[in-house]
């Protein structure tokens, strides 16, 4: 499968392509504060990367495990920064007689260290959806009968055991994109409905809000938190209250001590990129109201063919993959935080 690997900078508006074409596909990537590049491919290896990027110079880590069709078949491989989990779905029942019990363990990799580790007691059933990793827990759907839906959490740590958080039945509808969120879960409930629920009782805790289209991915993300937010009209603070202007922000006094803003980045099938603090909505983009782009791109379908999308952030840019490529957008929301760290 193909997978490349590039890097962009928006100093000097260069791209340097440092895998051109991977073996398998490549399902995390991370660039550190350093500029250091992780990247894991497929369920075979990490690789690490210093500028300028060269080739040559990229060094490989393998996982402590042996690679063969019939691991890389049902491998599933999660990435948290340059920590990386890798684990095995359990074979159909029909197969169990023909294939090895394949799901335990997992196997944990931090490439900076090269510490690799590797934890007991936990199995994937054949029909699981990996959700979440957040570099200490794995967060995933474990499908049963009759459309029962158990929403399952392992922590990376000894003697660690399965954590069922939360049961859905059939008639709850479809449950999607569940990420931790520090004590709750977030999760997408029937494509447009955001809710948060309670880790330790499992019950529904808040609604943030719903979506004009599907909901095609969503990131829980933090961002660096000023000492204070200023009010718009300040001078000193060179906030220009036209750059605020449709953009549905509310201006508060912060009063907390915490370094990071928890934030949540979402989009969906009608172009709309949304970000929420809290349980209020603090921010919508709309890609066809952007004057940056031409009226053709404006009239674009940007997530019509159902790819696996993914959206992030950096000080006031979000980064957001769509079918003609990445997108990236300065967020007036983010860069109104930014100028008041």
């Amino acid at each position: 499968m193909m997978g490349k690997l590039c890097h962009y900078n928006f100093m000097s508006q260069e791209e340097t392509v440092i895998h051109e074409l991977s073996e398998e596909y490549i399902p995390g990537v991370w660039l550190s504060f350093e500029n250091m590049i992780y990247a894991a491919v497929g369920d075979r290896k990490v690789v690490m990367v210093a500028p300028p990027y060269r080739t040559e110079d990229q060094q490989n880590i393998a996982y402590d495990r042996s690679h063969n069709s019939i691991t890389c078949e049902s491998s599933q491989v999660m990435m948290q920064e340059d920590t990386v989990i890798l684990f095995n779905l359990d074979p159909p029942r029909e197969l169990e007689q023909d294939l090895p019990r394949l799901a335990s363990p997992i196997y944990s990799l931090q490439a900076s260290t090269q510490i690799k580790k590797r934890f007991e007691g936990v199995r994937f059933p054949p029909f699981s959806v990996p959700f979440d990793f957040d570099g200490n827990k794995v967060l995933w759907m474990e499908w049963r009968s009759q459309g029962q839906r158990v929403l399952n959490s392992f922590a990376l740590s000894p003697n660690s055991r399965i954590y069922p958080i939360a049961e859905f039945s059939n008639k709850y509808g479809k449950v999607s994109f569940a990420r931790f969120l520090e004590d709750r879960v977030v999760f997408v409930h029937n494509f447009r409905h955001i809710k948060t629920l309670e880790v330790a009782t499992g019950t529904e805790k808040s609604y943030l809000g719903r979506q004009r289209g599907d909901i095609v991915c969503l990131k829980v993300v933090k961002f660096q938190k000023p000492k204070f937010q200023a009010s718009p009209n300040i001078v000193d603070g060179r906030v220009d209250q036209a750059r605020l202007e449709n953009s549905d922000i509310e201006l508060e006094p912060n009063g907390e001590n915490e370094h990071f803003k928890t934030l949540i980045l979402s989009a969906d099938t009608e172009g709309c990129l949304c970000i929420w603090e809290g349980e209020k909505l603090a921010e919508v983009i709309r890609v066809s109201h952007l004057p940056q782009l031409t009226p053709e791109y404006q009239s674009k379908q940007y997530f019509s063919m159902g790819y696996p999308y993914t959206i992030n952030s950096f000080g006031s840019r979000i980064a957001v993959s769509t079918d003609f490529g990445i997108l990236v957008i300065r967020s007036k929301y983010l860069e109104h935080l930014e100028l008041n760290s």
